[in-house]
């Protein structure tokens, strides 16, 4: 069975501080309105591997697009994975309600392969 799961990186903290600085970017992080989806490639499940992981970065423009998107992580490097996730992006959209005001803003995500 092919297991993949997509998610929002979040930090984690553990003085009080900083629990509250992350519940504060919590409420103000951005939201999906149209999630990216990633379908593993036949190469990937071909490859043998058993797990993999990428995260990426994109800017989000006011109507909801993301773009500039580059791969900040891949495991193991050259899987392929982040290149799928930065495909993915092009059809996602962030509820443009929760950007901040101005030119965008920067969004972090990842994506992670099991093969079970």
């Amino acid at each position: 069975m092919l297991a993949v799961t997509l998610f929002i990186l979040s930090l984690g903290q553990t003085s009080p501080e900083a629990e509250a600085e992350a519940e504060a970017a919590a409420r103000s992080a951005p939201r999906w309105s149209v999630r990216p989806r990633v379908e593993p490639s036949s190469r990937l499940v071909r490859s043998g591997l058993e797990t993999a992981s990428a995260t990426i970065r994109c800017r989000a423009l006011p109507d909801g697009r993301v773009e500039d998107c580059r791969i900040t992580a891949e495991a193991p490097s050259g899987s392929g994975l982040g290149r799928q996730l930065i495909e993915a992006a092009r059809e996602a959209r962030i509820d443009p309600d929760s950007l901040e005001p101005g030119d965008g803003a920067w969004v972090s995500f990842s994506a992670r392969f099991l093969l079970d």
